[in-house]
This record gives C-alpha cells, structure tokens and sequence, in this order.
C-alpha cells in the first residue's frame, strides 16, 4: 500500500507540475461544451422538437441528452495527461530505474492506472457540479439526491474503465510524439464510438452490433438515464420511444437492455481489462 501511494503521489504530482497539461485538461471542458453549444445544440433541438415532444421540456431535454453524452467523452480526454506521462516514462527509462526497487511492473502500471482514475474523475466531477449549477439556473427540474449520488458514482466507474482502456493502448505507443497522434485521433472519434453526437439507434445494424460492446457506448447511455430522470418525476414521463431513438436506452437483438443487464457487462469488461494488465506484467519483483 505504501508503494502505490508513493507511486501516486509522484504520477499526480508530476501532472499538477506540467501546467500545460493541467490548462489543456480545462481546455478540453470549454472546447467539447463549446463545440455543443455551437455546433450541435440547435440541430438537436430541431431533431427533439420534430419528435413532437412538450415544447416545455425541449430545450431542457436536448441539453441532459447531450451534456450527459460529453461527461464521458471528457471523462476519456482528461485521462490523456497521466497515460502520456506513463509513455515518457518508459521511453525515457524511468521505469526501468523503478523496477530495480521492489516494485512490480503491475505495481507500477496499476500506480498510472489510479492516478488516472483520480484526475479524470475530478476533472469529469467538475464539469458535472458546473452543468448542474446551469440547469438549475436554466430550468425548474432539479437533480434528486438518489441520481445525482448514482451519475457520480458512474462517473467514477467510468474513470476506472476509461482509465484501463487506455493502459492497454498506451502499451504499444513507443514515444510521446505516437501517443499524442493517438490521443488526437481517439479524443475526436470517441465522441462518436460512445454515441455521443450520433445517438446509437441512428447507428447502421453492423456498426451498432459492434459498438453495443464498447464500454463507453454503455456508460453514456447510463448516465444519459440518469440525467433525464428528471422527466420521470412529478408526473412528466418522457416516451421510451424517444429515449430509445436517441440511445438513452439500448436495444440489442430487439430486447430492451436493462441497467442491471448493463452493469453487470461493465463489471465484466473491467475485471477482464486488469486481468489482462496483470497478464501483461506478470513479472516477478526484480
């Protein structure tokens, strides 16, 4: 236990000491809300209003639907600062010094892994407790207690996942220059992979039978659950129909999917996702 809070302490330390990472982690909320906001708003809310949804609830509709989607996509891009210190360090033979104290290369991974876990989950938080002070501003539908403890916890669940996902790839890039090629080109895609800007039902059957899998795709359509569980209160209930054309629920194989159903794939996919980062450094202490 000692080890990895030293290992910890030394990676955020290190994140905090790289200004430009820390700013391009705040710049990456402004950049990905902006883009919304200045792209994407009016064209969905022309798409919700055709669905003949209350015009009361339009606007407050179409913003959960996306601000939700963008708190995972975030959730990814603010994992970039530590994984790229993980690069630099085995390129530049930090690694190597470590792994000469009684540190195991597990040790050492699972070290990059937590600390990516804490600084994507304060960054994601952040912006979460941000929107929330807009839509209560914005609009008379407040967060409940219940939902808002469940979308941090998922939040923090997503930085676990995000974090491990990204540990796997990190494995194969060999310099800095690679993982920041990496990061540009992931960081623009994920957006779309997790079903962000394009809903998942709008997806071709091929395409959505492969990305039903991705974890992001899973974890934005639970949160996005959550956060319109504001119109399932006070007797405004929002259609399925309408959750489901914009994938806040999933369908799969014309069955409905269930959170539980939901959760219990997510966990799944996290434990195989460390397992195999033990397998990868199932070295012995050297």
């Amino acid at each position: 236990m000692r080890r990895m809070q030293v290992l910890v302490g030394r990676n955020i330390t290190l994140f905090l000491k790289n200004k430009t990472n820390v700013l391009l982690c705040f710049f990456s909320i402004v950049i990905v809300i902006g883009l919304y906001v200045i792209f994407l708003r009016d064209f969905i809310l022309q798409s919700v209003e055709e669905t003949g949804l209350l015009l009361q609830y339009v606007k407050e509709f179409t913003d959960r639907l996306m601000v939700s989607g963008l708190l995972i996509v975030l959730n990814i891009t603010t994992s970039f600062g530590i994984m790229q210190l993980n690069v630099s360090d085995a390129a530049n033979g930090v690694q190597r010094d470590y792994l000469v104290a009684p540190v195991s290369k597990f040790q050492l991974q699972i070290g990059y892994w937590i600390s990516s876990v804490l600084v994507s989950f304060f960054f994601t938080l952040l912006t979460m407790g941000g929107a929330e002070l807009y839509f209560m501003a914005s609009y008379e539908n407040r967060f409940q207690l219940t939902a808002a403890l469940k979308s941090i916890g998922t939040i923090f669940f997503s930085s676990c996942m995000n974090s491990g996902l990204l540990l796997l790839m990190v494995k194969f890039m060999k310099d800095t220059t690679s993982f920041s090629t990496f990061g540009n080109l992931y960081g623009m895609v994920c957006g779309f992979l997790a079903g962000t800007y394009l809903p998942y039902a709008m997806y071709p059957e091929k395409l959505k039978g492969i990305l039903f899998y991705f974890p992001p795709m899973q974890l934005t359509s639970i949160i996005r659950q959550l956060y319109l569980s504001v119109f399932q209160e006070g007797g405004s209930k929002v259609g399925e129909q309408l959750y489901q054309v914009y994938g806040v629920t999933l369908i799969k194989e014309g069955t409905l999917i269930t959170m539980r159903g939901q959760w219990s794939y997510l966990l799944l996919a996290l434990a195989v996702v460390l397992l195999t980062v033990r397998i990868e450094n199932r070295e012995e202490l050297l």
